[in-house]
């Protein structure tokens, strides 16, 4: 009886041994998330992806909206030099999907502002816009317009010193694994005017090629661990050792 209550407890001490997650191990677009005191997988745990955006200069132009990025009301500025047919044509830059805001003979030269509710006028979808300014048809002028939800809220780090927006959040399954939605991160490159609601330019921020990782507990309400990650390596597979 001894011996079998021996090699019961074996076989308990080797299942729990190969619980553990060998950091080396790499499969394409998986991230798993480890304690590195135990080499124990984080279970159920919350991950947190956020773009990182670099910020630029920008100039003025005739052409231009407020807020940026919008999730509601937007009120765009144009001058009209020579009377005509004038347009406002928003496309998303992901599918070419396409919304007329505005179409009008204007006969007197000047500055002019149109204010649109994007809930309401047109139903858009969140995402990257170009919005072009049209005389007769033809695009004169454009400026991205990124239209998101609230809590797309762009935020600053003061310790990166860098903008970031968020993606997505996944929890890991029981091995602390999750496999990255590759269709979800798919704007690295994209660039918009940061504007405020007074008109205030604050300078053009472009996604780059780095994710902020966050980690946080089953509740994500405590964040464990925060790191700034190639999106490359990401993708080749990465674990995340915890400290």
């Amino acid at each position: 009886m001894k011996q079998i209550l021996l090699a019961l407890l074996c076989i308990s001490i080797l299942i729990a041994c190969g619980d553990s997650t060998d950091p080396s191990k790499k499969e394409n677009n998986v991230l798993y998330v480890v304690d590195s005191a135990t080499n124990q997988p984080l279970a159920n745990s919350y991950i947190v992806f956020d773009y990182l955006l670099d910020l630029e200069d920008y100039q003025t132009k005739e052409f231009s909206l407020a807020p940026n990025p919008t999730y509601n009301n937007i009120m765009f500025y144009f001058a009209v030099p020579k009377v005509g047919d004038y347009s406002i044509e928003i496309v998303n830059q992901t599918d070419s999907s396409a919304f007329s805001l505005m179409n009008q003979d204007i006969n007197n030269l000047g500055s002019y502002s149109r204010v649109y509710n994007l809930n309401d006028s047109i139903n858009i979808g969140h995402g990257f816009y170009t919005a072009y300014f049209k005389r007769s048809g033809l695009a004169i002028d454009s400026i991205n317009l990124v239209y998101f939800s609230p809590i797309q809220t762009l935020h600053y780090s003061n310790s990166l010193k860098k903008y970031f927006l968020n993606v997505y959040k996944e929890r890991t399954d029981n091995q602390g694994k999750i496999s990255i939605e590759t269709d979800k991160v798919n704007l690295f490159d994209k660039s918009f005017v940061r504007i405020s609601e007074d008109g205030s330019i604050f300078g053009k921020l472009t996604i780059n090629h780095n994710i902020l990782l966050s980690i946080y507990d089953t509740t994500l309400s405590n964040m464990k661990s925060q790191k700034v990650i190639p999106y490359q390596l990401l993708k080749e597979g990465y674990t995340f050792l915890v400290p």
